[in-house]
């Protein structure tokens, strides 16, 4: 599985959490993302930042 599909699942299963907790604010347009780190399925620590400058794609979905 490509890094970038890991961060994005990541990313949006954070996303999700954050909306869960209350947590999530509607940040300004063009205001940077919030730095996070969570792991991929191999283990490996991603942080958000990594990817400061490089296009990130959230891929947000749901299974029954």
């Amino acid at each position: 599985m490509s890094r970038v599909r890991v961060l994005g699942t990541v990313a949006g299963l954070a996303t999700l959490g954050a909306v869960g907790f209350g947590c999530a604010r509607k940040a300004p347009t063009g205001a940077p993302a919030a730095d996070f780190t969570l792991k991929d399925l191999a283990g490996t620590e991603v942080r958000l930042a990594q990817f400061s400058g490089k296009p990130v794609l959230l891929s947000f979905w749901a299974v029954d």
